[in-house]
């Protein structure tokens, strides 16, 4: 199958067509290179990559940039330790012990002057944590920051977007592909 025929395929499965720069500030530079990504989860990306005798690549490209970069090849689904490392070090996993909420809002009473405005605002975050925590699917966890809830997500996932750089695991088609036989 030619390159052509591979993107047609891909966009019959609804995957997306990328342009890939090697310009490391998102200009072209050796442009020809060409990825899908979209792919649901990796064991559909490397069947796809196989079919073809390609390869798993990471991409990323920043936030009003025409171009992605590849990063290199990629053999594992992205997950939630990703983001976190991307995130910083102020993100951190939920924690599923209500020990811990006890401890925080005893912090408050301790010092509690007769004015409700703290402890109810950490009653409030606590509860939303809780709650989302609670609602959790077998393959999600919560992220917080700085004792609020800030994202569900999926332990392992193909893509994602953190501050102005989005992130996607696909398959590289090098632009001097030789289709095999």
């Amino acid at each position: 199958m030619t390159t052509e025929q591979i993107i047609e395929e891909s966009a019959r499965m609804e995957l997306q067509k990328i342009e890939i720069t090697y310009g490391m500030n998102g200009y072209p530079e050796r442009l020809g290179d060409v990825g899908i990504i979209g792919f649901e989860n990796m064991d559909s990306a490397s069947a796809f990559a196989k079919e073809y005798g390609l390869q798993t690549h990471c991409f990323k490209k920043r936030d009003g940039w025409q171009f992605w970069e590849t990063t290199g090849t990629f053999y594992i689904s992205y997950t939630s330790d990703d983001l976190l490392k991307d995130l910083g070090d102020n993100y951190q996993y939920a924690d599923s012990d209500h020990s811990f909420y006890a401890e925080q809002l005893a912090e408050i009473a301790k010092r509690f002057d007769g004015d409700f405005t703290e402890l109810e605002a950490k009653i409030k975050d606590i509860k939303e944590i809780i709650e989302a925590v609670a609602g959790c699917k077998d393959d999600e966890i919560v992220i917080v920051t700085n004792g609020k809830y800030y994202e569900t997500v999926s332990q392992s996932f193909m893509s994602y977007h953190e501050d102005v750089w989005s992130y996607a695991i696909g398959v590289l088609i090098p632009y001097d592909y030789e289709p095999i036989e």
